[in-house]
């Protein structure tokens, strides 16, 4: 599965040639293991991970936030919303860091769908209504605190000026639902229908079949975008596909949403297609979990041999 994950990253025309114009215009790689905004520690492990499969140019910069290892760790339920006031502070953070940095373009390696919010934000700022969103996703993210209290849910509804009210307001360049398109959306819960006719954005259920590359392409020509950012979520992959997500658990057998069916040549596929269609100045790859890693570790950290006692 890791070689898949590599072969993917190869085959979409993203990563790893140094002659690709996409890294080249001073490009930031922006690691950010956040695992408070989907309250599990093992988005924190899947972060670094995926830091290290994602081949990335040499010549390009990359930061870390320097968040909490979740060890020992209290996610505290503030508003509705676990972490509220640690992710309030992250994404403060995360925009003095890229003030600092001033990139041209954005690689996030997440962590959670969270970690979309400060970048794509700041590149709306860089870029204006010309930058559009792809968000490839199994899911539309925008709940609310009124019936849910995952920060990661909410993370486009935040974008849009919905969403969480208080990270709501650490948006600082809301977007217009017309600049997202969604790939990937699979069977709504029972509360998010409401949420989407709220903010306004159109969708498409994609459970029976997926849009096709022209009609992303057709998208961004007819909306004019001549930039876009592409939110990346690995649980839009099937896990007959692709088993290192949210989806493959081992020994769990029900979830409280619908799981993704693309494969990951589809997934090439619709990057190229971006990528032909406009300039990709954003781009985020979340909520990697390679399970089997993860507990593989912590079967080892107990030992004292391997902590030197």
């Amino acid at each position: 599965m890791i070689f898949e994950l590599s072969k993917f990253f190869t085959e979409c025309g993203l990563m790893g040639i140094k002659e690709r114009s996409f890294f080249m215009q001073n490009t930031l790689k922006l690691v950010i293991p956040d695992w408070r905004a989907g309250d599990r520690p093992e988005y924190y492990r899947g972060a670094q991970l995926m830091s290290m499969l994602a081949p990335l140019s040499d010549d390009i910069k990359e930061v870390t936030l320097p968040l909490t290892n979740p060890q020992g760790q209290v996610n505290k339920l503030q508003n509705g919303i676990h972490g509220q006031e640690d992710l309030i502070a992250e994404v403060r953070n995360i925009w003095s860091t890229l003030e600092q940095e001033d990139p041209a373009k954005i690689v996030t390696i997440g962590g959670n769908c969270f970690v979309s919010q400060v970048p794509f934000d700041y590149l709306h700022q860089k870029y204006g209504d010309k930058l559009g969103i792809i968000w490839i996703d199994t899911h539309p993210d925008v709940s609310e605190p009124t019936f849910y209290d995952n920060e990661h849910a909410m993370v486009l509804g935040n974008l849009l000026g919905h969403g969480d009210p208080e990270l709501a307001k650490e948006v600082h360049n809301k977007f217009n639902p017309d600049s997202v398109l969604m790939l990937g959306l699979q069977p709504l819960t029972e509360d998010e229908p409401a949420a989407l006719e709220k903010i306004g954005l159109k969708y498409k259920i994609q459970d029976k079949g997926f849009l096709s590359t022209t009609e992303v392409q057709d998208w961004i020509k007819q909306h004019g975008f001549e930039k876009v950012l592409v939110h990346f979520d690995l649980d839009v992959l099937s896990p007959d596909d692709f088993r290192l997500q949210y989806f493959s658990e081992p020994h769990a057998t029900e979830y409280p949403s619908a799981h993704g069916k693309m494969t990951l040549k589809q997934a090439a596929e619709y990057l190229k297609a971006i990528q032909e269609a406009s300039e990709i100045v954003g781009l985020t790859i979340a909520e990697f979990l390679p399970w089997d890693i993860i507990n593989l570790q912590r079967t080892f950290s107990t030992l004292k041999i391997v902590n030197n006692k």
